[in-house]
């Protein structure tokens, strides 16, 4: 059974998901946090649960999403996996930045692979198929989890 943690971070109120099973591996989608202070709460709620991060997917390259992916690449050893289209069309996070006037630094996090549509993303017992929706952006996706009947969107 997958147990989904949600948390609130930086300054556009974006949903961060944490997703894990019994085994304690999780992977994080969508990982938003921007300040120091989010980023301690995430990190403790991943050390109080013994957690060990497997995946960091993203479901769209939006720059509230993606905010925390530099604070999880240089704790946990992870980059970032997304759809190729945001990445050929989308302006990376520290452009989108500027383009919003928000004078607010964002470092760009390569991502390590691209996620494909019908994709299965593993974790301790459990799994997530990728789906392709495109429409918020290019390369939007969804992770669905038919054994636990729910999907998380961006």
């Amino acid at each position: 059974m997958i147990t989904v943690q949600s948390f609130e971070f930086n300054y556009f109120q974006e949903n961060t998901f944490l997703l894990y099973d019994e085994t304690g591996e999780a992977v994080l989608i969508d990982c938003g946090c921007c300040r120091k202070n989010e980023e301690k709460r995430l990190q403790e709620y991943i050390s109080l649960h013994n957690l060990t991060l497997k995946h960091l997917l993203c479901t769209h390259l939006h720059l509230d999403h993606v905010w925390g992916n530099q604070f999880i690449t240089q704790t946990y050893g992870l980059n970032p996996k997304a759809h190729r289209s945001d990445v050929e069309v989308l302006p990376p996070p520290n452009e989108q930045s500027k383009m919003l006037g928000l004078g607010i630094e964002v470092t760009n996090v390569p991502i390590e692979s691209f996620l494909t549509d019908n994709e299965i993303i593993h974790f301790g017992n459990s799994q997530l198929q990728v789906l392709t929706i495109p429409g918020h952006s290019p390369g939007s996706v969804a992770f669905y989890s038919k054994e636990n009947n729910f999907v998380i969107v961006g």
